[in-house]
């Protein structure tokens, strides 16, 4: 219950048309901000591009590119190991028996046969 009226709702903050011109006032300061730190990374970008001699350009653009084809080839086979994993994981699942187990009830009902047919008088 509200504390203040007593009912069931809960306050509503009421904003002020004065406090809502601040609110945008702020904004937009915030959005020059963005804009001329914006403006300043392609102004250093440009520049960085211009002082790029021929020679170097072909460098980083293969620096790059190997870059994005090593990313590719980690997603990729980052991709099939964990397919791989889930396709083990359910046979584990499905078939999650091992040898040693499966030997171990084999020497068990070896051991009771025995018994079975000693009881029966055939050992």
């Amino acid at each position: 219950m509200d504390q203040k009226t007593g009912s069931g709702q809960s306050d509503i903050a009421i904003v002020t048309s004065s406090e809502v011109k601040k609110l945008k006032v702020e904004c937009n300061r915030v959005k020059r901000v963005l804009k001329a730190i914006d403006d300043a990374l392609l102004t250093a970008a440009h520049q960085a591009l211009r002082s790029m001699h021929v020679d170097d350009a072909a460098g980083e653009a293969i620096r790059v590119l190997r870059g994005r084809i090593e990313q590719l080839v980690d997603d990729h086979f980052s991709a099939i190991e964990q397919s791989a994993r889930g396709w083990y994981d359910n046979l584990v699942s499905k078939y999650g028996v091992t040898l040693h187990q499966l030997e171990a009830e084999r020497d068990l009902a070896a051991v009771r046969l025995s018994k079975h047919l000693e009881g029966l008088g055939y050992e």
